[in-house]
């Protein structure tokens, strides 16, 4: 064990950690930071590979999937899967406040399910949710999370996944892709793996980030909800998708890893364009 009062003093032994991180090789269940990439980096001096992040970071990683976020609203027996940097926030906010103003006391209700869970749900409620083009989705990920969160966290609050702050957009995207949905954060997993099951899409109504006010139609004419106003301020203005700065190369890996995506939801035209 490391010398009483280490912070790397522990009781449980991870295994495989010797072959990697041999500081790292205990840890304490409770009340214990694990190594992320920054801790292993500079012990091995090398980039890690994704392997290296798994067993690093396990417990972290395995806990984002497959639990998708719905609001649910019996009054109006709607529900609304939550897609982080698709309007998520601006939509929550305001059918939060909608059920506020027409006296429901319930209010919304947030809860975590799984695919399966979701397909035994709709055949109750109507499930509608909104999607963002996969590029523009991950450049207002970076944006916020290793841009704006420096201001409040010490800590990039993605190191775990080889992410930090500092860090390029074109490193973050092909960073990110090497990730599979599985271990993937929620801010950078597939939009079908929030929407898909067994094949099929697992709600009654998808709309577009792009056109919000547009597909927002389908939602007043069946419940008189004016559309929300989308919030820029967490990760800045809008940005179109010729001044994003990556390169063509991680554009196409990016379409690879999100090919579904952009075929699913009609985003592959707009990509390809980029590409010409």
């Amino acid at each position: 064990l490391p010398p009483r009062g280490s912070p790397r003093r522990g009781l449980r032994l991870i295994p495989d950690f010797e072959n990697h991180c041999p500081a790292a090789a205990c840890s304490l269940e409770i009340g214990y930071r694990e190594p992320d990439w920054h801790d292993h980096q500079q012990r091995k001096g090398s980039p890690v590979t994704l392997k290296d992040l798994i067993r690093l970071n396990a417990r972290k990683l395995r806990s984002h999937f497959p639990r998708i976020r719905v609001w649910k609203i019996d009054a109006l027996k709607m529900g609304y899967i939550s897609i982080p940097k698709s309007a998520s926030s601006s939509i929550r906010r305001y059918l939060t406040a909608a059920m506020k103003e027409i006296g429901d006391e319930q209010e919304t209700a947030r809860i975590s399910l799984t695919p399966a869970q979701i397909s035994k749900l709709r055949e109750e409620i109507f499930l509608f949710s909104f999607v963002r083009n996969p590029l523009t989705r991950l450049y207002s990920c970076y944006r916020d999370k290793l841009g704006v969160a420096q201001e409040k966290y010490e800590t990039c609050t993605l190191s775990h996944f080889g992410l930090h702050y500092g860090m390029s957009f074109e490193d973050f995207v092909r960073r990110v892709v090497e990730i599979p949905d599985r271990y993937a954060d929620q801010h950078f997993r597939s939009l079908s793996s929030f929407l898909v099951h067994k094949g099929e899409l697992n709600v009654d109504y998808v709309g577009r980030f792009e056109s919000l006010s547009e597909d927002w139609e389908v939602i007043s004419s069946r419940y008189g909800l004016e559309p929300p106003e989308k919030n820029r301020r967490v990760s800045g203005p809008p940005v179109g998708l010729d001044e994003i700065p990556i390169s063509k190369e991680a554009v196409a890996l990016m379409m690879e890893r999100y090919a579904e995506d952009l075929d699913r939801f009609g985003y592959r035209k707009d990509l390809e364009d980029l590409l010409s």
